[in-house]
C-alpha cells in the first residue's frame, strides 16, 4: 500500500483522498437518514398505537364476559385483546397464537414473537365499574421492511456515488494543477535557452499564483543578470581587441 501511494501522482492522491472523504460523508449521511427515519416511524407507530388503544377503550363494552367492539382494528393493522378484571382473555388473540403475559403494563412495551417485534400498550376500561382492560398491539414488520428497502437503495447507490466522487476529484485536481503544468512547460522552454519565457499566470492570487509570480520575478532577474554578463563579455572583448592588435602589429614589425 505504501509503495502504491509512493508511485501515485499528486493528482491521483488528491482524487483518492477526495473519494475517501466523500465516501465517509456519504456513509455518515446514510446512517443519519436511516436512524432518523427509524425514529420517525417508531414515533408515528407509537402515536397510532396509543390512538387506537384509546379508541378501543372508549368503544369496548363487556356484558357477562361478552365483548362488543364497534371498530375493526385489523384493517388498521392493530390487534386488540380484551381481558377481564381477573386477567382472562375475553376477545382477540395474540399474534401467531403465542401466549402473552396476561398482566396489564403501565407503560408501552415490546414483545418479540417468532422473530417479529410488536409494540404493545395496555389501558383499563373506562366506566363506573372496573370490568377489565385492553391491550393494543402493532407489528414493527412494516417499519423493518421500509428500513431494509432504504438500506438496499443506499447500498446500491454507494458505488455510483463513489465513482462520481472519484471522477469529480480527478477533474478538480486536474484543473487545480493546470497552472503547475504551465510552470513545467515554461521551465522546459527556459531549459532550451529561451530566458524570455514567462508563466504569465492570470488565475486567482492563491498559493500557486504566488509561486508563479515569484518564478516570473526570478526569471526576470536571471535574464537581466545574463544580459549584463553578456554585455560585459562583449565590452571586455572589444576593449581587449585594440591592445592585442597593437601588440600583434609590433610583433610583426619585430619579426621583419
Amino acid at each position: 500500500m505504501k509503495r502504491f501511494f509512493h508511485h501515485l501522482s499528486i493528482k491521483g492522491r488528491i482524487a483518492l483522498w477526495y473519494s475517501a472523504l466523500s465516501l465517509l460523508i456519504e456513509i455518515v449521511f446514510c446512517v443519519f437518514v436511516y436512524f432518523l427515519l427509524y425514529s420517525q416511524m417508531i414515533s408515528y407507530t407509537k402515536t397510532e398505537l396509543k390512538s387506537d388503544l384509546q379508541r378501543a377503550v372508549s368503544e369496548t363494552e363487556i356484558v357477562w364476559d361478552a365483548v362488543k367492539l364497534k371498530t375493526d382494528f385489523n384493517a388498521r393493522q392493530t390487534q386488540i385483546l380484551v381481558y377481564s378484571k381477573d386477567n382472562r382473555l375475553l376477545s382477540g388473540s395474540s399474534p401467531d397464537s403465542v401466549p402473552l403475559d396476561p398482566t396489564m403494563h403501565e407503560e408501552l412495551f415490546r414483545v418479540t414473537i417468532d422473530g417479529d417485534t410488536w409494540l404493545a400498550a395496555d389501558a383499563p376500561l373506562s366506566g363506573t365499574e372496573y370490568k377489565g382492560w385492553i391491550r393494543a398491539m402493532k407489528s414493527l414488520a412494516p417499519v423493518k421492511k421500509t428500513l431494509n428497502r432504504l438500506l438496499a437503495v443506499e447500498v446500491s447507490l454507494m458505488p455510483i456515488f463513489l465513482a462520481a466522487s472519484a471522477l469529480g476529484g480527478l477533474l478538480i485536481a486536474k484543473r487545480s494543477f493546470r497552472p503547475i503544468n504551465r510552470i513545467i512547460d515554461t521551465a522546459v522552454e527556459i531549459g532550451k535557452g529561451d530566458l524570455s519565457k514567462r508563466i504569465n499566470y492570470d488565475g486567482p492570487p492563491d498559493e500557486i499564483g504566488n509561486l508563479a509570480l515569484t518564478l516570473d520575478g526570478m526569471l526576470g532577474k536571471l535574464e537581466e543578470s545574463f544580459q549584463r554578463e553578456k554585455q560585459f563579455a562583449n565590452d571586455a572583448s572589444h576593449e581587449l581587441r585594440t591592445p592585442i592588435t597593437v601588440i600583434h602589429s609590433y610583433a610583426e614589425e619585430a619579426l621583419d
